[in-house]
């Protein structure tokens, strides 16, 4: 009896023993944003009042890798959802850590995925891909990246630019969700065309197709994201497990129990045009309405400033119950501490007009350029990388730039927005 129940004890702890001593560690990522962009999320208004009367609960079952498998097996997918030690990792951050955050980002993700399921479907892309905002934010509109990544889906600028996006000193269309969808399924569908792998495709999105491309070389030219796992930043290689991660949570966070916060998006709102630039902050006095609000329901302007230079920036939302009230004291609200809340003589730029038929190519909003010899001097900007620049100058390759600036693979990751480097072109 006692040599039954210690081999019972063993084979328990074989099956269930990962399950148990697991402790998900987020320190230990590369990439601090998965936890920072959790925590954002309760900075949300509505996130705050949802929460009232919320009450998070422990896990308590048990998994084990076979369980995470089978489930990963049984999600209908057109994406190939791989099992490993990297995904457990993240499936063990997602439903251990963080637990009540995740349950607001769960809540969140039954306003979103609708929309974004009907936006990629139009585009004819895999619908799983809905969840890839969940990774790259967690639904946080304002979530922001080092290297200058802004929305829900993290588009970097010249990416939005060639999309159409609007992006100023006042605006940033990438904050708006439904507007960077459009822009991300377009990006999306043509890396799809170039690596005909979409975990390969997932892993450009994030980290650039320059760095997927320079894996694969050093890969010996295999064209599979686990075998140019090694060969990515440290800091992007991590994309592809948390992805995977995601698409099981999505689909059995039931099982760990963990419950959706019940969150009503601040939907009642009407849109007005303003007459001339106004800030948030008179709005906000005058009407009586939290500044949180405005910028909640207003998230594409940066600054809390509607600065109204043509018919595209100058809607302004106002909650429904107080859009009679702003029509009515519209000029008090013009005039309301305005020598508080502008500078004099301020002068509002518009932002310049960029193509996006077809590709980067056609990109020609880059950084400040001036000619030398036989060089251009290029101003590095925020989304940039070498492969990028290269596309704005015909016959030059990644390569070419990385031999003019003496660069190697280590170097050319030091480079940073602001710096100059030289284009081996002559001025035409």
């Amino acid at each position: 009896m006692k040599r039954i129940f210690t081999i019972s004890f063993f084979l328990f702890f074989a099956i269930y023993g990962n399950a148990i001593t697991s402790k998900p560690d987020s320190s230990s990522f590369e990439n601090k944003s998965f936890k920072a962009n959790l925590e954002n999320l309760f900075k949300l208004s509505y996130a705050k009042k949802a929460l009232t009367g919320h009450k998070t609960l422990p896990q308590t079952a048990m998994f084990s890798d076979n369980d995470f498998k089978q489930s990963l097996d049984k999600i209908p997918a057109i994406i190939s959802l791989n099992y490993n030690d990297k995904v457990r990792k993240f499936i063990d951050f997602y439903t251990k850590e963080n637990r009540a955050a995740v349950e607001i980002m769960l809540g969140l993700s039954q306003e979103y995925l609708p929309v974004f399921e009907k936006i990629l479907v139009e585009h004819k892309l895999p619908p799983e891909l809905k969840y890839l905002p969940a990774v790259e934010s967690s639904f946080y509109p304002f979530a922001t990246s080092e290297d200058g990544a802004n929305g829900m889906w993290q588009l970097k600028y010249s990416i939005a630019r060639i999309y159409g996006l609007s992006i100023s000193t006042y605006i940033d269309e990438r904050r708006s969700p439904k507007k960077s969808t459009y822009a991300a399924a377009e990006y999306l569908k043509q890396m799809y065309d170039v690596y005909n792998d979409w975990l390969l495709v997932i892993a450009a999105y994030n980290c650039g197709p320059g760095n997927v491309n320079k894996a694969i070389h050093r890969a010996g030219e295999k064209r599979d994201f686990w075998a140019i796992y090694d060969y990515l930043p440290a800091i992007s290689r991590e994309y592809v497990p948390a992805y995977i991660a995601m698409v099981y949570l999505m689909n059995n966070y039931q099982k760990h129990n963990l419950k959706p916060v019940k969150i009503s998006l601040p939907n009642q709102f009407q849109e007005v045009r303003v007459k001339q630039k106004v800030h948030f902050g008179q709005v906000s006095e005058v009407l009586n309405i939290p500044i949180d609000i405005l910028r909640e329901i207003n998230e594409v302007y940066k600054i809390d400033v509607v600065p109204a230079f043509d018919k595209k920036s100058n809607i302004l939302r106002i909650p429904t119950n107080a859009a009679q009230l702003f029509a009515a004291r519209a000029d008090s609200i013009y005039n309301y501490k305005d020598s508080v809340y502008f500078k004099p003589k301020r002068k509002i730029v518009k932002p310049p007009k960029v193509s996006k038929k077809n590709s980067y190519a056609n990109y020609s909003g880059g950084g400040e350029v001036k000619y030398t010899g036989k060089y251009a001097l290029y101003k590095i900007r925020p989304g940039d990388n070498l492969w990028i620049i290269s596309q704005r100058y015909p016959g030059v390759s990644d390569k070419d730039i990385m031999r003019a600036n003496n660069l190697n693979s280590y170097s050319v990751r030091r480079l940073k927005i602001g710096q100059t480097i030289k284009i081996p072109v002559k001025k035409k």
